[in-house]
């Protein structure tokens, strides 16, 4: 049986593949720092310094069909940016979460439920269209509400 660090690992190679293949960059995050897997977050995001809603948001336009509500996305706070690189652990699912459906933004901030940043988001449809061209949100929509 594999090891969680050996499995974490294959991961990141992963995620530095894509960075390399969507992005021309040359990244190695062996020494990143994972945070603590929670129970029902199976899927890794990896978000690589420098990483920016508009860069984000152009090479998905540059994969498939994309459009917009606001014009500079780099505008958008997030909780977290990419100052440095980062990892996070989120939801493995195509569709936004059943359980939050029916509470707002300022519902989530209410009651300290951490959300899914915009960089992140995009993140997560690219590398999902990479393993399986396929989309998420085919049905609802994902409130990137960090």
């Amino acid at each position: 049986m594999k090891s969680i660090e050996a499995s974490i690992q294959e991961l990141l190679v992963e995620w530095q593949l894509f960075y390399k293949k969507h992005f021309s960059l040359d990244k190695d995050f062996s020494a990143l720092s994972i945070p603590e897997q929670k129970e029902g977050f199976d899927r890794l995001i990896v978000v690589a310094q420098g990483m920016t809603s508009s860069r984000l948001f152009q090479r998905t336009k540059e994969l498939m069909p994309a459009w917009k509500y606001w014009d500079n996305l780099n505008e958008i706070v997030s909780d977290r940016k990419a100052d440095n690189d980062y990892a996070i652990w989120v939801r493995d699912r195509v569709e936004a979460d059943e359980e939050l459906k029916s509470k707002s933004a300022n519902d989530l901030k209410k009651e300290s439920i951490p959300g899914i940043t915009l960089e992140e988001r995009l993140l997560f449809e690219l590398k999902f269209f990479d393993e399986t061209s396929k989309h998420l949100d085919v049905q609802n929509v994902t409130l990137c509400t960090g």
